[in-house]
């Protein structure tokens, strides 16, 4: 258990979920536009900065970022025309039953998962003057 308490297993932890929740946009921008790894990697940067310095409104942050991980800007909410250019069309050209809801779901519950990772990995560690081993030991 000693080394879940070490800082360079939790800044490992931390390394690797910020990849998994990039790496949907990322996938994304390999295929249609930048757009969406962008906005990945501003809400999860901005998620841990309010993770760090404001704690209490850490998990409202978490769900904003899942929500705009799981249903992506492109092109669910928008769109690029040549007339137009980027303007906002929410889920242009999808109905109902074309929407993918069950991905989303589950997109937002691994993203979710992965903000609770960061931020246990983020919590300080415990004290070492505080464990039962050298509570016994006095």
């Amino acid at each position: 258990m000693k080394h879940i308490k070490s800082r360079a297993f939790r800044a490992l932890v931390v390394g690797v979920a910020i990849v998994l929740l990039l790496s949907p946009g990322w996938l994304m921008a390999t295929v249609f536009t930048s757009v969406n790894f962008i906005l990945s990697l501003f809400v999860v940067l901005v998620s841990v900065v309010i993770a760090v310095w404001l704690p209490r409104w850490k998990w409202l942050g978490a769900i904003i970022s899942s929500l705009l991980i799981a249903v992506p800007p492109y092109p669910f909410w928008l769109y690029a025309s040549e007339n137009r250019g980027w303007y906002f069309h929410f889920f242009h050209g999808f109905t109902l039953s074309t929407l993918p809801l069950g991905t989303f779901g589950v997109v937002f519950v691994f993203a979710l998962l992965l903000f609770a990772v960061i931020f246990w990995a983020l919590d300080k560690p415990f004290s070492p003057a505080a464990t039962k081993d050298n509570i016994s030991a006095v």
